[in-house]
């Protein structure tokens, strides 16, 4: 979904219809830091190939936005940054494309997400 927003015409539009300006605002929604230079240099010829959604779905389908969103659920959740094991195995649900709805839930239904429910809301 997300993917899909940022390579939008409003979000086009929103970068000044700007190759490098918009790659890097796919960085910073998606991965949350700013492209290198080599990194917008690649994305920008890759866009103008195959076009912003192209783009966008593959900068948002990358192994580093899928630790990122991972990293999010995990530290809304449980207040905690996910143990390297759960990195890996979880990262590769996020990036099987069914893992957005599937982790949240298993992190939601754990042991700890409870206990830590209970300490908040006796």
């Amino acid at each position: 979904m997300q993917a899909a927003v940022l390579g939008s015409d409003e979000a086009w539009n929103a970068a000044g219809r700007d190759a490098a300006t918009w790659v890097d605002l796919m960085y910073r929604v998606t991965l949350g830091r700013a492209s290198g230079s080599a990194e917008r240099e690649y994305w920008a010829a890759r866009l103008a190939s195959s076009g912003r959604y192209q783009v966008a779905f593959g900068i948002a389908g990358s192994y580093e936005a899928a630790t990122v969103r991972l990293r999010g659920y995990y530290q809304l959740l449980l207040g905690r940054d996910p143990d390297s094991g759960a990195s890996v195995w979880v990262s590769s649900l996020l990036l099987a494309g069914n893992g957005d709805v599937f982790v949240p839930a298993a992190v939601a239904g754990s042991v700890e997400f409870s206990a830590r429910a209970a300490l908040r809301f006796p």
